[in-house]
């Protein structure tokens, strides 16, 4: 491209160095199962971690959200698997009510659906204002919905 393109290499190099310009690079790692992030920034030569790496269930964008939910069912933290209800429903549950969903009767089958929302964290999230949705599967969504600032589950299959 840029032998094909000479003066748009040029331009391009010229704004990088031009006076008073910040040029920041950046990077993320993706990891585990649940393809989580971790972004980097390079800061005078050195890649730094540019998140708290202790905040283990993030909730700053729906994806987050999803897979920080995904995290506290899989370590049975249902006390934390609480913080991803919306303060509507919240009210009238118990860390003994989530318990009871993930593994009295159903399951098996919330394990299957949990495996394939697993497999599918990379699906597109559609979001209007603090609403947002995620199809997967055949005939699954996750709905979600922005409450304080912070992305709850408001539907999850």
């Amino acid at each position: 491209m840029v032998e094909r393109k000479p003066d748009d290499a040029k331009g391009t190099a010229e704004h990088l160095v031009a006076d008073g310009r910040r040029v920041d690079v950046t990077a993320k790692i993706v990891y585990g199962e649940l393809a989580d992030e971790l972004p980097l920034i390079m800061e005078g030569g050195e890649w730094l971690i540019d998140a708290d790496p202790l905040n283990f269930y993030p909730q700053d964008t729906p994806t987050n959200a999803l897979r920080s939910l995904l995290r506290a069912v899989a370590l049975k933290r249902y006390d934390v698997v609480l913080c991803f209800v919306p303060r509507e429903y919240r009210e009238h549950m118990t860390a003994e009510d989530v318990m009871a969903e993930f593994e009295g009767e159903r399951r098996e089958e919330n394990e299957r659906i949990l495996r394939l929302l697993s497999a599918n964290l990379r699906a597109v999230v559609e979001q209007q204002g603090d609403s947002a949705r995620m199809a997967f599967g055949d005939r699954y969504e996750v709905k979600f919905k922005r409450e304080g600032g912070v992305w709850m589950i408001e539907k999850l299959f």
